[in-house]
């Protein structure tokens, strides 16, 4: 790595080199490249980042749909009503998370959760209403 005075701070360079020698075994030069791989460092540095968050993400979420069969599992009589309840419920956790990381960085309102469960469920506007 070299320091860059003007941007005050450190580069980061590939080199490789190898001797030319001659009949001899005796080395005449030394020829090399070097190559700047600072933006390749950054790079790298971001994506290992954001494979940890994802990791942790999944984890989490992993995490929720144990929970959400162990709930299932005690409101249910048999695996027909158990897999058709727990269907449902990864059904609405998909659509959830989907909401949730809609990538346009608007946010996301508990009103609009509702409406998309209301709607998946069949509600029509205003025909029942929570007070």
């Amino acid at each position: 790595r070299l320091f860059n005075a003007d941007e005050q701070g450190y580069r980061w360079f590939q080199t490789r080199s190898a001797p030319v020698r001659d009949e001899r075994g005796q080395v005449l030069e030394w020829l090399g490249t070097s190559t700047e791989s600072d933006n390749l460092r950054r790079l790298q540095e971001e994506q290992r980042v954001l494979v940890a968050e994802l990791q942790h993400r999944t984890r989490n979420l992993i995490t929720v749909v144990q929970s959400v069969a162990k709930q299932t599992v005690q409101t249910t009589q048999s695996m027909p009503e158990f897999a058709a309840k727990f269907e449902d419920r990864l059904a609405a956790l998909s659509r959830v998370q989907g909401l949730l990381s809609q990538s346009d960085n608007m946010p996301t309102t508990i009103g609009a959760l509702l409406r998309m469960e209301l709607d998946a469920l069949g509600a029509e506007p205003d025909q029942k209403r929570i007070v």
